[in-house]
């Protein structure tokens, strides 16, 4: 399995049969029905789901994403310019974390488009 095809298609059935995955694949699932039809990205089913000890959080998803539909550190091996999914594999060696100990998100989970990256997010006091 050496085609970046046939090792998304491996995530993706591995993504519905594993029961750590099953809590995170219903909370994509809601995500894209309650937020307008936005695009989610999966997380990654060789990472820990809901066993995780260790959250990774970033802004938003990467560039690979809208290829892969996965938050995934292999995001990297197939885009080299992906820095984030770079950084979780440096810091997961310096740390010698095991990917089934970690898994990673976003805090703007799905997919933004490129202008609107450049906007200047606001803090809503509650």
């Amino acid at each position: 399995m050496t085609e970046p095809e046939d090792i998304w298609a491996h995530k993706r059935k591995k993504l519905h049969r594993e029961t750590k995955m099953q809590p995170l694949v219903e909370f994509v699932e809601y995500l894209g029905e309650h937020e307008g039809g936005k695009k989610v990205p999966n997380f990654d089913p060789d990472d820990g789901g809901i066993d995780a000890e260790v959250l990774f959080v970033f802004q938003d998803p990467g560039p690979t994403v809208k290829d892969t539909k996965f938050i995934s550190r292999d995001n990297y091996l197939f885009n080299p310019k992906d820095h984030s999914a770079k950084r979780v594999i440096d810091a997961s060696d310096e740390a010698d974390l095991h990917r089934e100990r970690a898994v990673s998100w976003n805090a703007i989970p799905w997919l933004v488009d490129k202008k609107d990256r450049t906007r200047e997010f606001t803090r809503v006091k509650t």
